[in-house]
């Protein structure tokens, strides 16, 4: 599981376990720290080429509701997903959307249809 300051967790999941591969699975989120409204950049590295891979990244709200957004996508050549080049071949969202794994969150199932998301203390950063 890989962590990102202020959205929650993002994951990366694919059909092979990252311990049979010589370089583990690398997973970079720019910037770190940010505002919701601001571009972040994700990008995952050191995946077998030509793989398809499933990004899930959740977040909890202030009442501890549970938001979840599921979207896959196909490694290049190269063992490479960029949010910015590559689309979403399925999911919560389809199609190029960098900010889809964050834009699409939606209730878990777990959690009431139409939930809105409720964060009580803006002083405290959304880990």
């Amino acid at each position: 599981m890989y962590y990102c300051r202020n959205f929650g967790n993002l994951r990366i999941n694919t059909k092979y376990s990252i311990r049979y591969f010589s370089n583990k699975v690398h997973l970079e989120i720019n910037p770190l720290k940010c505002l919701h409204d601001d571009p972040v950049h994700i990008k995952a590295i050191n995946l077998p080429p030509g793989s398809n891979v499933t990004l899930v990244s959740t977040i909890q709200d202030t009442k501890g509701n549970s938001f979840i957004a599921n979207t896959h996508y196909r490694s290049d050549e190269y063992g490479t997903l960029d949010l910015l080049q590559h689309p979403s071949l399925d999911g919560s969202y389809k199609g190029l959307f960098p900010m889809g794994p964050i834009a699409a969150l939606h209730p878990a199932p777990n959690v009431f249809k139409y939930q809105r998301f409720i964060n009580r203390d803006v002083t405290v950063p959304l880990i």
